[in-house]
């Protein structure tokens, strides 16, 4: 079908079928036309030009002094500011966030030195105090030999518990040395080094030294020949002050 150039009434040529009047021909050329704000329209030529579709780049002056570049349709007074603030916070020091964001104490990055409710000297971010967590050491005395409390400060809550330092003691009753923990009694403590005393029978007693020797019978095996000639093993035992032979076998 062949095509033909017509002139539109917006002052475009566009070619159309021969048969298209030119008043039902959309006009897809840009727009030419000036808007109040003094840019071209940015639509096409059929569309109505609204208020506010100018998207030109240009520079704004907003309400709190500061410049920025926008759309040539936005309003300075819903435009957020990104340059730096200059406002002082509540605690005195100056703001560190944009300028269109709202101030907050909260957001404050400067470290400062204060004495917290515990008694800690700790550094901390300005904007996370009174509701700072101290992470300074407990320090706190646990027992008469001045270990510390090494948890974290912890004024308030949980008590800081025993003395878990682990020290080297003398237990009483044999003089021998053990690793303890510095709450633990050593007077009370079972000695765990073995037994050194020799049972009634002649044999070392094979005991821990804090277990008493009468409660266990030497546990030696013996091998014997009768009168018969046989072999006999047995346990010579000493129990409770009395000799007892436990039999386990009889071979030639």
């Amino acid at each position: 079908m062949q095509k033909v150039e017509k002139l539109l009434s917006c002052g475009h040529s566009v070619l159309v079928n021969c048969f298209e009047q030119k008043n039902d021909v959309a006009c897809q050329q840009p727009c030419n036309r000036r808007l109040f704000c003094g840019h071209n329209c940015p639509l096409q030529c059929f569309e109505n030009c609204p208020v506010g579709c100018c998207k030109v780049k240009v520079l704004k002056t907003l309400p709190c002094s500061h410049q920025e570049t926008v759309e040539c349709r936005q309003s300075p007074v819903n435009v957020v500011c990104h340059n730096p603030c200059e406002r002082k916070l509540t605690c005195g020091h100056s703001c560190n966030e944009i300028c269109g964001k709202t101030c907050s104490r909260a957001s404050c990055s400067e470290k400062i030195y204060v004495t917290l409710p515990c008694g800690h000297l700790q550094e901390v971010r300005c904007g996370n105090y009174p509701n700072f967590i101290c992470k300074a050491v407990c320090g706190k005395a646990l027992c008469t030999n001045n270990h510390i409390c090494m948890k974290q400060c912890h004024t308030g809550k949980e008590p800081c518990g025993k003395c878990t330092v682990v020290l080297r003691a003398k237990i009483p009753k044999c003089n021998h040395q053990v690793e303890i923990e510095c709450w633990q009694d050593v007077s009370q403590l079972s000695c765990p080094e073995p037994c050194k005393k020799t049972l009634a029978c002649g044999h070392s007693c094979s005991l821990k030294c804090g277990m008493r020797c009468e409660d266990s019978p030497c546990i030696i095996k013996m091998t014997k020949t009768l009168r018969c000639g046989h072999k006999k093993v047995f346990q010579h035992a000493f129990l409770n002050n009395n000799y007892f032979n436990v039999l386990f076998s009889t071979f030639k």
